[in-house]
């Protein structure tokens, strides 16, 4: 199962973990790349991340995106794809302490092994103070990407922290042992794969973000009014999506490919170049066997459906034949047929075509 963990400083407000005041929280991932509402199965929130939201509360933000993100999330509910966890239930006084002797420990490490890319700050003035590559970190917003560190594993989710985060990590984590694919390249990987396979598509329309530029716009009145509903409609036509058979199939696939290559370091770029190769035989494979399986029909029965199914999946044309050739009703064979194709639309073209 896909799950993805919204991060943010809010994790620290837990009452009783208590390690920071301010109650932020990252949808950065969302903004960016709204087709991961198509592959994740979950979204994690905690109470506190949750609150926020429902208070149609976005930090740094206009109001008019706070409520956006309030309508889209609760339409996430409706449809299943909310579970909501507490913090503390994993991080502990205990681990929030020894989280934070940890930052400490990495600041000094950090500085010492990087010393051109690495600075350390002003202490006494911002606690923790860092710059790695001119960006600038804190002890709460480093104890909030430690502590969803732990979290994320513990919940065993996906953990797509904005890039800022990636940066850190990349320095601190350099001399660690974690083999497996990250998230953010399996998140780079199943998004380039689902803007090549779906229609153009929104999720938050841009005068949301940028009335300026809408404002030179002839349209922008119009726009402007039915923001809300656009959004509505957007989400709705996602979720819709979602329960397509080729989505599925096609989730399925990435998420199949991503698996194989844990352990592997792969980029984002080999996963791409990997789908693309498993498309291609399946699309030999089902050019080869459906006129087959047409032909043999009145001989097909819904025991070889599977087979022809296996079949198609490893690119083995003589099983999936072999699996036909078992006496039957062609109407029922014909109804299978339809269910696999549908399946596996998406192999060759985009899907909705």
């Amino acid at each position: 199962m896909n799950k993805i963990l919204v991060t943010g400083l809010a994790i620290g407000t837990d009452p009783d973990i208590d390690a920071c005041q301010t109650c932020n929280y990252d949808l950065s991932w969302l903004f960016a790349n709204p087709s991961t509402l198509l592959w994740t199965d979950k979204i994690i929130l905690t109470p506190e991340v949750l609150k926020r939201i429902k208070q149609s509360s976005y930090p740094g933000s206009k109001e008019d995106i706070g409520k956006a993100i309030s309508l889209i999330f609760q339409r996430l509910e409706d449809n299943g794809l909310i579970e909501v966890k507490s913090a503390s239930t994993v991080i502990t006084k205990k681990v929030r302490d020894k989280i934070f002797d940890q930052i400490v420990a990495d600041r000094i490490r950090l500085a010492k092994i990087f010393p051109k890319s690495v600075k350390l700050g002003d202490e006494k003035k911002v606690p923790g103070q860092i710059f790695i590559d001119n960006t600038e970190y804190c002890a709460p917003s480093l104890w909030t990407m430690y502590a969803s560190f732990l979290l994320s594993k513990k919940w065993k989710a996906d953990l797509l922290l904005p890039r800022a985060s990636q940066t850190y990590f990349n320095k601190a984590l350099l001399f660690a042992q974690n083999p497996a694919i990250s998230s953010f390249t399996k998140q780079e990987a199943f998004n380039e794969i689902f803007k090549s396979k779906l229609p153009e598509h929104e999720l938050f329309p841009i005068i949301l973000f940028d009335a300026k530029l809408c404002g030179r716009c002839s349209n922008e009145r119009s726009c402007s009014s039915d923001v809300f509903s656009r959004v509505e409609t957007n989400i709705k036509n996602i979720m819709t999506w979602r329960s397509y058979d080729e989505v599925q199939e096609l989730k399925a696939t990435i998420h199949s490919i991503a698996k194989e290559a844990d352990n592997k370091s792969a980029t984002a770029t080999d996963l791409i170049a990997t789908f693309k190769d498993k498309e291609r035989k399946l699309n030999k494979a089902i050019r080869s066997v459906f006129p087959k399986v047409e032909r043999w029909s009145n001989m097909a029965t819904v025991l070889s459906v599977p087979v022809i199914v296996a079949g198609i999946s490893t690119g083995s044309t003589i099983l999936a034949a072999a699996g036909a050739g078992v006496a039957g009703a062609a109407s029922v064979a014909k109804q299978y047929i339809d269910i696999v194709r549908s399946k596996y639309r998406w192999v060759g073209h985009k899907i909705g075509e």
